[in-house]
C-alpha cells in the first residue's frame, strides 16, 4: 500500500488535486513486513511531512502508529472503519452442519476456529499453545486452522504443533479456502492470535457477523471491535488466551442455538456496509 500512496503523490502534481492516501499497517519491522516495505514506509514519513496528503484509514491503530513512529501530520487523517454486509458471512445451518460433517465431528463439540495466512504476524504458535493449555480442561474439542501455509503435511507446521504440545489429532489443518462464510457458521469460538501488525482485522467482523464468540489478542483494533461482546487479551500470552478460550467455550454452551446474537448485533450496528459506504461518499464529497 505504501508503494501506491507514494505514486500517488508523484503523479498529483498532474491533476492539480492534493494526494488521497490509505493507510492500514501498524507494524513495519521485519519479519513482520519485508524490508524493502519498511524502507520505504520511512520515507513515506518524510513524503507526509513535506506534501501533506489527505490520508484515510480503517484503523485507529494505525492511524496513531503512523503519526507516533512515522511522523505523519495529524492534519488531514480520516478514520473510516471497514463494513460487513449482512448476508456475507450470515449464520447458515445447512453450512454448520455440512462442515461439521467434513470434518467428523458432531454439533455438540466445541469447535475453535483461526483463519489466517501462516505468519510471523498471526502467531499461530499462540493459539496452538493456548489450545493445548485448554484442551485440558476441555477435553473433546477441536481445533480448525484455515488459512495459506496451513496444510497437512508441511514441515514447519507439523513442527510448531509438536512443540506447542497440542494433540495432533484435535487440529484440523484446512488450508486456504474460498468459502471461510461457510466455515464459519461450523465454529463455535474464533480466535485471532496475532502478536502485532494488525489494524483492522476483518476476520474478527467476519466470524462475529456468523454469531461466533471472538476472542482476541489487543492489537490493533481488536479490543474496538469486540468490546464487550467477546474477550480480549495481551499479545503473546498464551496462559491468558487460554483461559478466555475456556470462558469463550463455557458461555456457547449456555445459548440453545449455539449462536452469540451480541456478536452479529454489533456488527451490523457499528459496522453495517451501509452505513460505512455513507462515510466515504461523504468523504470523497469534502475533497471535492
Amino acid at each position: 500500500m505504501v508503494h501506491g500512496n507514494l505514486l500517488a503523490t508523484f503523479f498529483s502534481p498532474f491533476s492539480r488535486r492534493r494526494a488521497l492516501w490509505t493507510v492500514h499497517a501498524t507494524e513495519f519491522r521485519y519479519p513482520i513486513a519485508s524490508r524493502p516495505t519498511a524502507v520505504l514506509s520511512r520515507l513515506s514519513g518524510v513524503v507526509a511531512r513535506l506534501t501533506h496528503p489527505n490520508v484515510v484509514s480503517c484503523s485507529y491503530a494505525a492511524v496513531e502508529f503512523h503519526q507516533r513512529v512515522l511522523h505523519y501530520p495529524r492534519d488531514r487523517f480520516r478514520t473510516i472503519p471497514a463494513g460487513f454486509g449482512e448476508q456475507r458471512f450470515a449464520f447458515s445451518s445447512a453450512s454448520r452442519n455440512a462442515v461439521r460433517r467434513e470434518l467428523g465431528v458432531d454439533d455438540a463439540e466445541i469447535v475453535f476456529g483461526s483463519f489466517g495466512r501462516m505468519s510471523e504476524q498471526k502467531d499461530f504458535p499462540n493459539v496452538l499453545s493456548a489450545f493445548a493449555l485448554a484442551s485440558r480442561v476441555l477435553p473433546g474439542t477441536l481445533l480448525v486452522l484455515a488459512g495459506r501455509g496451513l496444510v497437512d503435511g508441511d514441515p514447519d507446521v507439523e513442527e510448531m504443533i509438536r512443540r506447542s504440545g497440542a494433540n495432533r489429532q484435535t487440529i484440523a489443518l484446512v488450508g486456504e479456502r474460498p468459502d471461510l462464510d461457510r466455515w464459519y457458521s461450523a465454529l463455535d469460538v474464533f480466535v485471532l492470535g496475532s502478536g502485532a501488525g494488525e489494524s483492522f482485522p476483518m476476520v474478527i467482523g467476519e466470524a462475529m457477523s456468523a454469531g461466533t464468540i471472538p476472542v482476541v489478542t489487543d492489537v490493533g483494533d481488536s479490543a474496538l471491535m469486540v468490546e464487550a461482546v467477546g474477550f480480549c487479551v495481551p499479545p503473546r500470552n498464551p496462559h491468558a488466551l487460554a483461559d478466555a478460550m475456556v470462558s469463550a467455550a463455557t458461555k456457547v454452551r449456555d445459548f440453545e442455538d449455539r449462536r452469540f446474537d451480541a456478536a452479529r448485533q454489533r456488527v451490523h450496528t457499528r459496522y453495517s456496509s451501509g452505513a460505512i459506504l455513507a462515510s466515504w461518499r461523504a468523504f470523497y464529497a469534502s475533497l471535492l
